[in-house]
């Protein structure tokens, strides 16, 4: 029996790997790195193609990704450890929290509390945020000088360097769903005022820490970058890496492995290998649907939110930004989890994302999948938007400190220039032609999986069979 099941799995992950490999030639994804998670806890994982075209350094277990929006799941949770210690009600208005009030230009006695900024119903517009130049939102090469509360004060509050009525959305505060970036990002500053406590150590001394995520940081100075996956265009051209000023809605560096310790304890009613995080039932409270369902569109928990991928409801969060795409989602009916993570834009995870976490594609297109509207779906980057994303096409300049390593033309492009080229104004659009190889020069090397993760892989399919 036990020979059959392991044909049986090597069967299903030859399955996976043909996936993949099609899903990564027409996708032109540079590099993948997957996770399955089972009642909570990591069955296994895999790796394909490169992490650092240049260095000809393959994806492994260990090589960390940008995961994006995918960071706010872990801004969420580090504020509800302060709520569960009394700091804060949700329905309390944050400008009492801060040094500045913020208050809808409109509706001056409106409050924005935090329910709002955790369900994207604040009224916080980001599309002027576009605007701001990228010398004051990204740095290339290191990590961001700019302080957290610098930037959003100079974007909310009335009289600062960027502040306009426009920044704020028509409709009242609690009135219209918006995906809100600098939402998410004024939470990170209220754990950050609450606790007393640097945003990033809070989360390291609350969450990564305990968990064991001696892997993940917020910032490149926490983390080791020579494990890093370079983010790639789709013509395989490298953006270097960056950071950004607004980090907690989307600046966490993890990998699958580590971040499968976060989705395990979410997925276990806020505890992992015997260790707390959240009580039980705080987190039912953020996995349940909030609002009413004529503002609530999106269907979201506390920055949590159910999704349709192939006929199937699941919970997590995706997220995309400049060479970087990324799934996090479980099933709340059969506590199956996947974790996808890109170093590569605009990808449609979703086939790969069922594969993972064994799930037959039964129709359904992704729906309710895109809460920012425009920007972010299933992982996919939309650069050719210009709202609700961090997309500095439009005004990147080459020369800021960017890496040009990883500049070998994967996919047979003629360009055989080392920097990226800015000049067109959508990624989406200039990369749309680009041949590929028949085959990639990654290919290989393409999967990785240890013995360990194929034998838990059969237990857990065992133990699905005999209960």
């Amino acid at each position: 029996l036990l020979a059959c099941l392991v044909a049986l799995g090597q069967a299903q992950s030859s399955s996976l790997d043909e996936l993949v490999k099609g899903e990564m030639k027409t996708q032109k994804i540079v590099g993948l790195s997957l996770a399955r998670l089972t009642q909570g806890k990591l069955a296994w994982t895999r790796t394909y193609g490169l992490a650092n075209i240049k260095e000809n350094r393959a994806v492994d277990d260990e090589t960390l990704f940008l995961i994006a929006s995918v960071s706010k799941t872990v801004t969420a949770v580090a504020a509800m450890t302060l709520w569960e210690a009394g700091a804060f009600n949700l329905d309390d208005h944050v400008g009492a929290y801060l040094d500045h009030d913020i208050r809808h230009p409109n509706y001056p006695n409106a409050n924005i509390t935090f329910r709002m900024l955790l369900t994207h119903t604040s009224s916080i517009n980001d599309r002027e945020y576009d605007n701001i130049p990228d010398k004051d939102v990204y740095t290339f090469g290191g990590d961001c000088p700019i302080p957290l509360q610098d930037i959003l004060y100079n974007y909310l509050v009335r009289g600062r360097k960027y502040y306009k009525t426009d920044n704020f959305l028509e409709e009242r505060p609690g009135t219209k769903q918006k995906y809100s970036n600098i939402g998410a990002a004024l939470v990170g500053l209220l754990v950050q005022k609450i606790s007393g406590v640097d945003f990033s150590q809070y989360c390291h001394q609350k969450i990564f820490t305990p968990l064991g995520m001696s892997s993940t940081g917020w910032f490149l100075r926490e983390i080791d970058t020579s494990k890093l996956a370079m983010p790639y265009n789709r013509k395989a051209k490298p953006y270097g890496h960056y950071t950004f000023a607004d980090y907690p809605d989307g600046q966490v560096f993890t990998n699958p492995t580590d971040l499968s310790k976060f989705l395990g304890m979410f997925m276990q009613d806020g505890v992992h290998n015997g260790v707390r995080i959240l009580q039980a039932d705080t987190v039912a409270l953020m996995k349940t649907v909030q609002l009413t369902p004529s503002v609530n569109k999106d269907h979201d928990g506390l920055i949590w939110f159910y999704e349709s991928v192939g006929g199937h409801r699941v919970l997590g969060h995706d997220g995309g930004e400049m060479g970087t795409s990324t799934m996090m989602f479980f099933s709340p009916e059969t506590l199956d989890g996947g974790i996808v993570f890109a170093n590569a834009d605009d990808s449609d995870l979703d086939r790969i994302l069922l594969a993972v976490m064994g799930l037959p594609d039964v129709g359904g297109s992704s729906d309710s999948v895109d809460p920012a509207g425009e920007s972010e779906s299933s992982g996919s980057f939309d650069s050719s938007a210009s709202s609700d994303s961090f997309d500095s096409s439009d005004s990147f300049d080459s020369s800021d400190s960017v890496d040009s390593s990883g500049s070998f033309d994967l996919f047979g492009s003629s360009d055989s220039s080392d920097s990226f080229d800015s000049s067109d104004d959508s990624r989406e659009s200039r990369d749309a032609d680009t041949p590929l190889l028949e085959e990639l020069t990654m290919a290989d090397s393409s999967a990785h999986t240890t013995r360990a993760s194929l034998l838990s892989g059969v237990l857990a399919f065992v133990s699905l069979l005999y209960f």
